[in-house]
């Protein structure tokens, strides 16, 4: 065991602890009696820009073409051939197990 006895016999004490819980809001909560608010764990990053939104979806559906992945892999292959240090690139999906064809 990963725990030692007293350890155990503390957590399973904490876990037989029932406790009185009510939901005041969203995010905030009343544990007997006392007031615990979560709201400022969680909050979502800001929602991206119009134009990083249309760009990410534009390169979304590139990524869905195949002639894309063959263009990437025949970029790969001419900087292997001299001697670029940075040809690492993704195989294209059909190589990776994925439904375009």
């Amino acid at each position: 065991n990963w725990m030692k006895r007293d350890e155990r016999a503390a957590l399973h004490s904490f876990l037989e602890i029932r406790q009185n819980v009510s939901q005041a809001s969203r995010y905030s909560f009343k544990i007997d009696g006392r007031k615990v608010d979560f709201a400022s764990c969680m909050e979502l990053p800001p929602r991206p820009k119009i134009l990083m939104s249309l760009l990410g979806k534009f390169l979304a559906w590139l990524g869905d073409w195949y002639f894309i992945w063959s263009l990437i892999t025949n970029l790969k292959l001419d900087k292997r051939r001299r001697g670029s240090p940075d040809f690492y690139l993704m195989d294209p999906p059909h190589k990776m197990g994925g439904n375009n064809a």
